[in-house]
């Protein structure tokens, strides 16, 4: 009961940080039968076929859908021959963002998925890319993202698409608000308070 208790009160993370500069970065190149769509607060409810292929591969992106027609995040769908095959998202406003202490004027990407069967065809390189130009035209500078410590085809893919690793970041939550960053990449604040 004291261990439930602790972990509620204090919590640890440790990630690995990309970013990008999004007024830099390129369009994904065009590659024959795939097509990349957006999901904005003003599309998504055009795209109802994407969006139920969206929810069938995890229904928690139900959420995600949510999120988008709140104007929180934007979707990107990477679509071959017709077939979803790659979905990852910009978060505008996130409690993350603050939890890695990101500077003003930039963004979160993650929790992208790309179909088992087109693992190692870019898509995820072509998707980051593409959310970085969504983050330029909400009037974002920079995109980042984080993944486990553990989760290295992650990183690859990040950095093969444009990404800087930035490097390590733990960090120690006390009480879902106070953030110490005691291990952190140059230019991220020791403190934090994240409502």
């Amino acid at each position: 009961m004291i261990r439930r208790f602790l972990a509620q009160v204090i919590m640890f993370r440790s990630y690995q940080i990309y970013g990008m500069c999004c007024l830099e970065s390129s369009a994904p190149e065009n590659v024959t039968g795939e097509k990349i769509f957006f999901l904005t607060s003003k599309s998504v409810d055009s795209f109802s076929k994407l969006t139920s292929q969206l929810i069938d591969l995890n229904r928690e992106n139900s959420n995600y859908i949510d999120d988008i027609r709140r104007d929180l995040m934007v979707g990107v769908i990477v679509e071959f021959c017709g077939k979803l095959v790659h979905y990852g998202f910009l978060y505008k406003h996130n409690r993350t963002s603050c939890l890695l202490g990101l500077p003003h004027g930039c963004a979160l990407i993650g929790n992208s998925f790309t179909v088992p069967a087109y693992r190692g065809r870019g898509c995820q390189g072509r998707s980051v890319l593409a959310r970085g130009l969504a983050a330029r035209e909400a009037g974002f500078s920079a995109i980042f993202a984080e993944t486990s410590i553990e989760n290295v085809n992650s990183g690859k893919g990040l950095v093969k698409a444009g990404m800087q690793h930035l490097g390590r970041m733990d960090l120690i939550v006390i009480a879902r608000v106070f953030v110490i960053r005691w291990r952190r990449p140059t230019g991220f604040s020791v403190l934090e308070f994240c409502t």
